[in-house]
């Protein structure tokens, strides 16, 4: 997979969508390494995933969540 997301590398970032009989992923690199990034899984009504969005701390959160914070590693 490493070899294959070379093929779309561009100055700090690389991608790469892998389909297969069980379902696909889409794997990517986030830059320069320069952390850990919130993500968060969306459902639909029956409970399945419909979305993932990843926060590289560009997102301004309301509330408890604050952009500079690192969820604890367990």
């Amino acid at each position: 997979m490493i070899e294959e997301m070379r093929a779309t590398y561009t100055a700090t970032r690389q991608w790469l969508h892998v389909d297969s009989p069980a379902g696909s992923m889409v794997l990517f690199s986030s830059g320069y390494g320069d952390g850990h990034y919130f993500s968060y899984f969306g459902l639909d009504k029956s409970g399945s995933p419909a979305l993932l969005v990843t926060d590289f701390n560009i997102l301004k959160w309301r509330g408890s969540v604050q952009p500079d914070s690192q969820p604890p590693i367990n």
